[in-house]
Order: C-alpha cells, then structure tokens, then sequence
C-alpha cells in the first residue's frame, strides 16, 4: 500500500505521464516525468483501491494500488 508517495520504477528515462484513476474512471492525479524513477505524492488522495496508468511513447501499462494512511 501506498500512504505519501508512489514510487514507479519504468524501464527508461523516457517522458511518461503516470496517472492515478479512481474506481469511477476519474483521473485524480496526472504528471509528466523524464526519470526511470518518479515519485508521485498522493497524500492528498483519500483511502481506498485506485489504478495507476504509465504511459510511455511505446506502452501503456495500468497497475492496480491501495491508499492507506
């Protein structure tokens, strides 16, 4: 589970835009990074199961989270 921050490890330092999407199809936290390993904050995001979506150039890959504090 994640509680401050969601650390996502990408096969390159290519730009990508790592989204969390909430169980109602809302995108709730969006940015762009140009690092193998960003760090997204999500304390801002209440409790409960949200999907992260990182898309690349090449690829989409969506991954399913839990927000716990």
């Amino acid at each position: 589970p994640a509680s401050n921050n969601l650390r996502v490890q990408l096969k390159s330092s290519a730009e990508s835009l790592v989204s969390v999407i909430d169980m109602n199809g809302q995108v709730v936290e969006a940015q762009k990074f140009s690092t193998q390993n960003p760090s997204l904050d999500v304390s801002n995001l209440a409790n409960g199961n949200y999907i992260v979506r990182v898309k690349t150039e090449t690829e989409t890959i969506n991954k399913n989270i839990v927000i716990v504090k």
